[in-house]
């Protein structure tokens, strides 16, 4: 696989899990899987399995480990997925001075 491929692939896994990270685990999947079951292109439907594989990981390390975290933003290590961009951030408090 090369990279820009998988690249992108991981792109739009992270686009699926932001758009869905206040989400209970539970909430989450069946979300993705209702996605799944309608997206028809072979990227898209293998960036929502990644972002389930994601989701069931995670929602079993934390049913075993740390049973306080119900969401997926609140996955340990997750800041990577569901960070604002530096360059968005800085331009919105822009946009409040002007």
């Amino acid at each position: 696989m090369d990279y820009e491929f998988s690249s992108k692939l991981l792109a739009k896994r992270n686009a699926y899990l932001n758009s869905i990270q206040e989400s209970t685990f539970d909430d989450a999947l069946i979300r993705i899987q209702t996605l799944i079951n309608k997206e028809r292109t072979k990227l898209n439907k293998l960036a929502l399995f990644l972002a389930k594989a994601w989701i069931l990981k995670n929602k079993l390390h934390s049913a075993l480990n740390d049973t306080s975290v119900s969401t997926l933003n609140e996955v340990p290590g997750s800041s990577s997925i569901f960070c604002v961009d530096v360059d968005e951030a800085s331009m919105d408090i822009d946009k409040l001075f002007d």
